[in-house]
């Protein structure tokens, strides 16, 4: 970025976040793929509900799906990047957790009820059967904290839907939510759940991870979670299945000793590799040949490819290769293709990653989202940006399509804006991408960090045409050797 460039994007700055009652018709140019320009966000009006437009600086078709106070809500968002909105066909959407709409007209057609006494967590749909969900937690049963659950949708008008409790898992005092809400394999198959077991320690308990084999109903051997001296019963920050199934995935704290990073381990809870050194947001995918990634913000990460911001994506099981010492082997890595760089980004940016596109998985969408660091940097590419990223990529041949502008604010900043310190974490725009690759959805603010009621709405964009191939879900495609 030249000098010149960073001084005009600072001036420009102030007004380019402003909400202004500016015409919506602007010049449209075509999608972005250089992965070096500099592309500010020019101004631009906050759309009515149900109306579509196109970003006047990439060309894509988005639409502000609804007014959230139609819903009873402030807020109108999906949940997570890691976690798709869209049910298996498509034709369904679930956003803040408990509200169900219709895919094309975004109309509600079912809140979800867990039913008295039950407090459901960690909603989310089955990759396979679109009528089916499932969640953890709740009473239903006599189960207290401790259950998996279906939750099934009727194909009436209006749509019905009841918990069904799966297993109770009377061993544990609870399962926990945050530790253990990313999907299930793509299969629908197994889910990877962390559960906290009375023991005989100074704090009364220890906290296990384990799988969970769904169709078969077989619980397999829990691993025993570390416990810190000082802070207790550790729980990772979370588990997850690998999108084969074979697999669970663990994301401790970074580092290269065991028990840090993202480890991954086979059903019965066996080492078999060091996935990543880090512990930034991600996801995971199964590329077109079958291989499967994690695809990491490698920001925190001192201890591989620390020169430079990148997004990599690390093979799963083992992405990391030490030497005899037991050190990172940096150029074994690199040169085995275990570790790849896929793009460089500039420090400043935070992240969001979605590879949900499971039927279509040639690439995954990105996400960045700016704090006080990001705005006293100056404007760089991809910033406050949504950005397909091709899995093909490396940081010396970026792969990229620039998809969006998504102008929410997160944090207020200074001198920019009159609510100093405010937060609102639900305004970070955890974009996540449709199932067959086709949409992208995520919650933007719109800049009104100040507002009081902290608005966030609901946008869809269309990133891909009809007529993109998907990948059929065979058999052969789950297979468990």
């Amino acid at each position: 970025m030249t000098r010149t460039t960073y001084l005009v994007s600072r001036l420009m700055r102030p007004v380019a976040l402003a909400v202004l009652a500016l015409p919506l018709l602007q010049p449209v140019l075509a999608a972005e793929t250089d992965a070096m320009k500099v592309v500010q966000a020019p101004l631009l009006r906050l759309p009515a509900p149900g109306a579509s437009y196109q970003d006047p600086v990439f060309g894509t078709t988005v639409v502000r799906a609804a007014n959230p106070a139609d819903f009873g809500t402030k807020q109108l968002r999906p949940e997570y990047s890691q976690l798709q909105a869209w049910n298996a066909d498509g034709s369904l959407m679930l956003l803040n957790s408990e509200l169900i709409v219709d895919a094309k007209t975004y109309a509600l057609v079912h809140k979800v009820d867990y039913r008295w006494p039950g407090f459901g967590h960690a909603l989310r749909w089955s990759p396979t059967d679109p009528r089916k969900l499932y969640f953890i937690g709740g009473g239903l049963g006599g189960c207290n904290d401790a259950g998996l659950y279906e939750y099934r949708l009727d194909s009436g008008s209006p749509v019905a839907g009841s918990p069904v409790l799966v297993r109770c898992f009377a061993e544990y005092q609870r399962l926990y939510k945050d530790q253990s809400f990313e999907e299930i394999s793509d299969d629908g198959r197994v889910i990877a759940l962390v559960g906290r077991k009375a023991a005989a320690n100074k704090w009364g308990y220890v906290n296990e991870a384990f799988a969970y084999d769904i169709s078969a109903g077989v619980k397999h051997r829990p691993l025993e979670l570390p416990v810190d001296a000082t802070w207790g019963p550790q729980t990772g920050d979370f588990v997850a299945a690998s999108p084969s199934g074979k697999f669970v995935l663990i994301q401790f704290p970074a580092g290269t000793a065991r028990l840090r990073g993202l480890e991954a381990f086979d059903l019965d809870m066996n080492y078999v590799g060091k996935v990543h050194t880090g512990s930034g947001h991600g996801d995971f995918v199964r590329d077109s040949s079958g291989t499967e990634w994690a695809v990491i913000d490698n920001a925190n990460n001192a201890y591989l490819f620390s020169g430079a911001h990148y997004i990599v994506k690390a093979k799963i099981p083992s992405g990391v290769l030490f030497d005899a010492a037991g050190n990172v082997d940096r150029e074994a890595t690199a040169n085995a293709g275990l570790t790849v760089r896929l793009l460089e980004l500039d420090w400043s940016h935070h992240l969001h990653v979605s590879c949900r596109n499971i039927l279509s998985p040639s690439s995954c969408v990105f996400v960045t989202y700016q704090t006080q660091e990001g705005y006293d940097n100056g404007w760089q590419p991809f910033e406050m940006e949504i950005v397909q990223l091709g899995l093909d990529s490396t940081f010396t041949s970026p792969k990229v399509v620039r998809l969006v502008h998504h102008r929410s604010v997160p944090y207020s900043v200074a001198p920019r804006d009159s609510c100093p310190g405010k937060q609102n974490y639900w305004a970070q725009p955890h974009a996540t991408v449709r199932p067959d690759g086709r949409q992208v959805a995520f919650g933007s603010n719109w800049g009104r960090i100040c507002e009081a009621d902290e608005p966030v709405d609901l946008f869809v964009a269309d990133i891909a045409p009809t007529s993109t191939v998907v990948r059929p879900m065979t058999p052969k495609d789950f297979a468990v050797n």
